[in-house]
């Protein structure tokens, strides 16, 4: 489906800025979210939820 690959590409592109290290990855995928205001907008703080655990999985980190 087109939606899917959007999502895609958009997780991807978040996920690349945040690869700069493991340590404060999610901290620089907060100030990414903020810089880009999704944070704001209807229905994208379980889009940015996914994002940190996506961020999370690929750092090995086993919190939920």
């Amino acid at each position: 489906m087109p939606g899917d690959a959007v999502v895609t590409v958009e997780a991807k592109s978040v996920l690349g800025r945040c690869e700069m290290g493991v340590l404060g990855a999610e901290l620089r995928c907060h100030r990414v979210c903020a810089r880009l205001s999704l944070c704001l907008q209807a229905g994208s703080l379980l889009r940015h939820e996914v994002r940190h655990k996506a961020v999370r999985a690929l750092s090995g980190d086993t919190r939920s």
